[in-house]
């Protein structure tokens, strides 16, 4: 069962991840139980129908099911189609639907649930031109799969923006992304969605480097993090910003902090509050191999202790998924052997992996296998 670019649901109803892969060549979506110690349990089951290559879950619970979107890949057209399904949490399937039209170009959905209604993004581009603008779109469904609004553009992106993300604050959808479409490299953007408005905001300086994949996660009391990749530095590194929400994106919005500092290209943060606690995730390679580190931070962003490195990958550890569970937070992510010019790793290997790993800081080195991670702290960035 080779897996990719996984996606994590916790919550009171349990743990599941979900990824695209499977047994053989093709590319399906696959949704399988977590347990408490962050293991497999029971079997998959798969969501998509396996005619197309389907790619990039992105998974949560609704009311006693599972809901997950993603995109397929029509093999002989190239054409991409986004969709959503939802499930009980047995893997009986309750529904399925297009976001759109599906004569349309639509790829990278993101889904969150806001109380009985379902929230979905994706980026729109035109079906003959690889590289025409990217616009993004938003509608509303219930939960049983029934559109309850047209769709409605919301913003604008660019042909190479290739991933958006999404979280709930009250009542607000809001999505963030990368785009170049108005600054001269990509910088991030975050837009705003309330029952009676859509807004946009610029959340990084438009300074010539590129500013890419960014996490956004906000807290029960406003304090929002915000983490991404950065190449201002000449590298590629990791930077959070921890603040109240509102102050995003204006004048008092505070400076980023660099949380990496080495030769090794730092990618794929991603951000997640447990209660006052902020664990942050990426992908690193100051080893030679590409791992995956976490380190935790407290309700205003200072940290709690040393970054820690989490995984011993036999190949390369990919992007990581970080959800609150339990005391802490489960991270999932996939060790991979990928061939060459393979993005989506049809017929490498790729193994899911799992970590659960405590709010409170330990020592990496009393872990058993556990390596201790580089010295490296953060510092202010202007």
């Amino acid at each position: 069962m080779r897996a990719y670019e996984l996606s994590l649901a916790t919550g009171e109803a349990g743990q599941y991840a979900a990824w695209h892969g499977g047994p053989n060549d093709g590319s399906s979506i696959y949704i399988q139980r977590v347990d408490g110690d962050g293991r497999l349990s029971g079997k998959p089951f798969r969501v998509s129908d396996g005619k197309r290559l389907a790619y990039e879950p992105d998974l949560i619970f609704g009311e006693n099911q599972l809901i997950t979107a993603w995109y397929e890949k029509t093999p002989d057209t190239g054409r991409l189609s986004a969709r959503m399904a939802g499930f009980d949490l047995h893997g009986r399937l309750l529904w399925t639907t297009p976001l759109t039209d599906e004569t349309l170009q639509t790829r990278n959905p993101v889904v969150r649930r806001i109380g009985k209604d379902v929230h979905v993004a994706w980026i729109q581009q035109s079906a003959t031109n690889r590289k025409s603008e990217a616009t993004v779109w938003y509608r509303r469904f219930s939960q049983a799969g029934v559109p309850e609004t047209l769709p409605r553009r919301i913003g604008r992106a660019s042909w190479d923006t290739w991933n958006l993300n999404a979280m709930v604050y009250g009542k607000r959808f809001i999505v963030t992304y990368d785009a170049a479409e108005t600054t001269a490299a990509h910088e991030l953007h975050m837009i705003d969605i309330t029952p009676d408005d859509v807004r946009h905001r610029l959340l990084s300086l438009d300074d010539g480097h590129p500013s890419l994949y960014p996490d956004l996660q906000v807290n029960e009391a406003g304090q929002a993090a915000l983490t991404w990749f950065d190449q201002r530095d000449g590298n590629e590194e990791i930077y959070l910003i921890v603040a109240p929400f509102e102050l995003l994106g204006t004048d008092n919005m505070p400076a980023a902090r660099r949380i990496t500092n080495d030769r090794s290209a730092s990618i794929g943060a991603y951000v997640a509050w447990n209660g006052a606690i902020l664990g942050l995730a990426w992908s690193d390679s100051p080893y030679g191999s590409r791992e995956i580190f976490i380190e935790t931070f407290d309700r205003v962003g200072h940290s709690l202790g040393p970054m820690r490195a989490i995984s011993a990958s036999k190949g390369q550890a990919s992007v990581p998924s970080i959800r609150p569970s339990a005391a802490g937070f489960l991270v999932a992510w996939n060790d991979y052997t990928a061939q060459k010019g393979d993005a989506h790793g049809t017929g490498a290997s790729s193994v899911a992996q799992f970590k659960w790993v405590p709010a409170s800081h330990e020592d990496p080195g009393s872990r058993p296998g556990a390596r201790a991670a580089p010295s490296r702290s953060g510092s202010p960035v202007p």
